[in-house]
């Protein structure tokens, strides 16, 4: 109103004026004619000189892409017309009574260079079709940045309290603050990858809601999204530390067990319950109280004066363990059992007794050591470990007998024996026990002060005991699409990039036929019959520098039979590229049936990126899609150290691994490893320090505590372990 008002006065004065200077005797028409023509002109000039000021673009300046309402000021009563960086109007409107305006509209993600203009009034009657600019200016001009809300993926299963690895995608250059239980974690950006990243420390276990605020570059909220709901269950400390015999208290009967009290204490879940085994009988168990703390006391359990091994583990509302069970071992001798007297090892006796012996020593995938022997029948045989006393066991009617306990990795020695004190009736000969990384991990023991570790699917052991396909896939819940390379390159020979080496389509050791092959031994050897595969090729048509891709078998209950004969149908093409990019663009419309299922890609090729395709926008693209998959590449005779780097990258970005393979040997291996969980080993710092493929070979690190991550498709789960010296952990998943 004071625009208005000021513009009013401003006619009128001008007006006044005018007359004041031209003196106009009442009766002359003709002046007083031409006089008020001139006023009105005057007048006119004067409003349309007011109607001129430049309307401005006030905001918003950051946005959430999707509506925005844009905001200006102006001269009251004039319209005004918003165009965006082409000139193309976005709309119109009239500047209110107040002097501002303003426009809803939509947007998408992206910068928007914006100008407003006045372009009438509507008493001159002019309109937004027949537009008469009257002001515009650089106030009237704006950026606009709109982002997207970002997507917010957390680890799943059992989570141990620390750091948290929290992921998403966003616009590039926008900036997340991440919230748990309300509370801030922190803000990041997202990368140019669309990519985002947070470690996240969350120390006390507990249940925590995840969320996430968009914020643009003022630290002002654009907007808020939920994210996943974290279960943190504090993993359990080394048993050596917090379980403890109290000295003193325990009485023996028979002089092979020492009885309670025992007392025990640790960590875990609040309200989730723990129950302790020792030598595979359970002693004891407690609910895990508000604090994450628990113990057990009292505990009238017997052990075996030697080695016990005794078990905490967490249990769920169903009875199933939660995380990793901790293990520790506790050795009684004659300091901690009062009364207690141990006797010499026996020596042979000097003349022929009834016999005793030892016949055979296994050692279990639980580290359990057992000794078999025979006595007569009713008999008490003792038995000595490492010129130690560990425990009596009578022979049955059929006069067998059999003891298990716990042995550390390496050499010991073994000796039965019948008779009471140094009056030995009958000794047995000495044996070896020779426990190599518990039996579990293969040939051999650690190298000194370094450790073992190995992880195992349950699934895996059944299978070993039942005859069945290798469990280390994961049969049932995986949907697989297989890449084949078979651009021109694959006719070469494994060990040699050299044209003048290259071999005929048919050779059997060129690389597509060696490809083929080990291939086909996956099919028949691993994939479960009716598992959903689909086989695309890459490089085997379109001719001369051609760079194409095609659905060789799509995804259906997979038939032996009939993708063997699609494999062994493709052939390298004459002199063709590798379209990496192009194929993986394809893998959506590939995988688009898998429903809920997980996503296993696995892309077998001997090179990298020749079509000019972008293999990291590919990749992002399918993972901005909401696409749960994991990418293992397979490099097969791969001499480049810079393409196997490269490849490796994509492989990471694509939430899988990457496996170099030299020879047909080791392509078999990759491909066997491609289709199975792998898991890292995290120190406290959160970094990876070692990688391993479930139910493979053991990995090699040094002893100390650290969290063991089961990688899939569908995420991951994290566990602690404990590690100690000279010794062989496994960890069995399900």
């Amino acid at each position: 109103m004071k625009t208005e008002t000021y513009c009013r006065k401003t006619v009128r004065g001008r007006i006044r004026d005018f007359f004041a200077d031209h003196s106009v005797n009442q009766f002359d028409t003709w002046k007083w004619g031409g006089l008020i023509l001139l006023a009105s002109l005057l007048g006119l000039l004067a409003l349309a000189g007011c109607a001129g000021q430049a309307p401005t673009l006030e905001g918003p300046r950051y946005s959430r892409a999707g509506a925005v309402t844009l905001n200006g000021t102006g001269t009251p009563g004039t319209l005004v017309e918003i165009l965006d960086e082409n000139g193309n109007q976005i709309d119109t409107t009239t500047v209110g009574a107040t002097g501002a305006w303003s426009v809803p509209s939509n947007f998408e993600v992206g910068d928007h260079n914006l100008k407003v203009r006045q372009i009438s009034r509507p008493r001159l009657g002019r309109t937004a079709d027949n537009p008469l600019v009257l002001a515009e200016g650089n106030q009237g001009r704006g950026i606009l940045t709109t982002y997207d809300l970002p997507s917010v993926t957390g680890p799943s299963g059992n989570l141990n309290p620390g750091l948290i690895a929290l992921a998403g995608a966003g616009t590039a250059g926008s900036l997340i603050e991440l919230f748990a239980n309300g509370e801030s974690l922190g803000i990041t950006e997202v990368g140019a990858d669309g990519r985002w990243s947070l470690d996240a420390d969350l120390p006390d276990a507990g249940s925590y809601d995840i969320s996430a605020k968009l914020l643009d570059p003022d630290g002002n909220i654009l907007g808020q999204v939920d994210g996943p709901s974290l279960g943190l269950a504090a993993g359990f400390v080394p048993l050596a530390a917090n379980g403890r015999i109290q000295p003193g208290t325990f009485s023996t009967s028979d002089n092979t067990t020492a009885s309670g009290p025992i007392s025990w204490s640790g960590t875990g879940m609040p309200g989730r319950t723990v129950e302790l085994i020792a030598n595979g009988q359970k002693i004891g168990e407690t609910v895990i109280g508000a604090d994450g703390t628990w113990s057990i006391s009292d505990v009238n359990a017997d052990l075996n004066i030697a080695t016990n091994l005794v078990t905490a583990r967490m249990l769920d509302d169903n009875g199933d363990v939660l995380g990793s069970p901790i293990t520790d071992t506790i050795r009684l001798s004659a300091d901690n059992v009062d009364g207690y007297v141990v006797a010499p090892p026996p020596e042979p006796p000097t003349e022929d007794g009834i016999a005793v012996t030892i016949d055979s020593v296994d050692t279990n995938e639980a580290g359990i050591t057992t000794l078999v022997g025979t006595a007569p029948a009713g008999e008490t045989v003792q038995i000595w470990v490492n010129e130690e006393f560990v425990g009596t066991v009578v022979a049955d009617d059929a006069g067998n007998w059999s003891l298990s306990g716990y042995f550390p990795v390496g050499e010991h020695i073994a000796q039965a024996a019948i008779g009471d004190g140094d009056d030995f009736a009958a000794v047995s000969d000495v044996v070896d026990i020779i426990v190599d990384a518990n039996a579990l991990t293969g040939d051999g023991t650690p190298p000194a002060g370094k450790a073992w570790v190995r992880v195992v699917s349950q699934s895996e052991i059944d299978a070993r005991n039942d005859g069945t396909f290798d469990d280390r896939f994961l049969s049932g819940s995986a949907a697989i699409a297989m890449i084949l390379d078979a651009s021109w390159s694959m006719t070469l020979p494994i060990d040699s990039n050299a044209e003048a080496d290259r071999l005929t389509r048919q050779d059997p050791n060129n690389r597509i036929n060696i490809a083929k092959s080990e291939m086909i031994n996956l099919i028949n050897d691993t994939i479960p019959q009716g598992t959903p595969v689909a086989l695309r090729s890459l490089g085997n048509r379109g001719g001369n520098l051609g760079c194409v891709t095609a659905l060789e078998y799509p995804l259906q209950g997979m038939n032996r039979a009939d993708i063997t004969a699609a494999i062994n149908d493709v052939s390298p093409g004459f002199n063709t590229n590798t379209p990496l990019a192009a194929t993986l663009a394809q893998i959506p419309s590939d995988l688009a049936d898998a429903g809920d299922r997980e996503r296993v890609v696995i892309l077998l090729t001997d090179g990298e990126e020749k079509c000019g395709g972008d293999v990291d926008a590919a990749i992002d693209s399918l993972i901005q899609e909401g696409i749960s998959l994991r990418l293992n590449i397979i490099g097969f005779a791969v001499n480049d150290a810079a393409v196997r780097e490269k490849l490796e990258g994509w492989a990471t970005r694509g939430n899988g691994f990457y496996f170099d393979a030299s020879d047909a040997s080791g392509l078999g291996d990759a491909l066997q490893n491609s289709l199975a969980s792998v898991y890292q080993l995290l120190n406290n710092d959160n970094e990876t320090v070692a990688t391993g493929v479930v139910g493979s070979d053991p990995i090699e690190v040094d002893p100390g505590i650290y969290t063991i991550r089961i990688t899939s498709a569908e995420g991951f789960s994290t566990n602690k372990i404990v590690v100690p010296t000279n010794s062989a952990v496994q960890v069995t998943v399900k």
